[in-house]
């Protein structure tokens, strides 16, 4: 059994900014920029999982099974502030994955990042708690700047009651969306 602690559920949407922007006024801004990772290179030895012989994270006893469990993971580093995460998804539907998530260190994510597909994706993320949920608004820089996605993040069985009006339309689970497929369209 795996716990809601390793299962995230997720709706995406596209966002109308060509005008107000109110969560540049109300929301908590942070500078990400991530990549990704081809999955064929990950080893798991016992509870290190390593990258093209970097080590990585280590898994605890729940994450090793689901990772051995799952066929294919999505492998995603992440320089969110000055903090760098590793996080890799396996799609359990269109609205929810498997993750496994962590911190890694500043020189592994440099390490990892010469390993990337793609050039990345940099964009600014706006964290904005409404109605009891809180909505992450990504307004993306360089090769797509003024693409701008919303973002939320519930529990399993949780349903929004209603969307902001800025809110459009709905992107969950369409893989040309995705920031993998963003990433890929870009030049290193």
């Amino acid at each position: 059994m795996v716990s809601e602690t390793n299962i995230e559920r997720e709706l995406r949407f596209v966002v109308d900014a060509r005008e107000s922007k109110p969560w540049r006024v109300e929301a908590t801004a942070i500078a990400i920029e991530q990549h990704y990772l081809p999955f064929s290179s990950f080893v798991l030895h016992g509870a290190s999982l390593n990258f093209a012989g970097v080590h990585v994270m280590d898994l605890d006893e729940e994450q090793q099974v689901l990772w051995n469990q799952q066929p294919e993971w999505v492998a995603r580093i992440r320089k969110k502030g000055d903090t760098y995460i590793f996080t890799s998804k396996s799609y359990r539907s269109a609205d929810s994955s498997f993750e496994i998530e962590g911190v890694i260190s500043e020189p592994t994510f440099h390490d990892l990042r010469g390993h990337a597909s793609g050039g990345g994706v940099q964009k600014t993320r706006y964290v904005w708690p409404i109605d009891g949920v809180v909505w992450e608004i990504d307004e993306y820089e360089g090769a797509f700047a003024g693409f701008v996605i919303a973002e939320v993040e519930l529990n399993i069985g949780q349903e929004l009651n209603s969307l902001p009006e800025w809110v459009g339309h709905e992107i969950t689970g369409i893989e040309a969306f995705s920031n993998r497929s963003l990433a890929k369209m870009t030049m290193k």
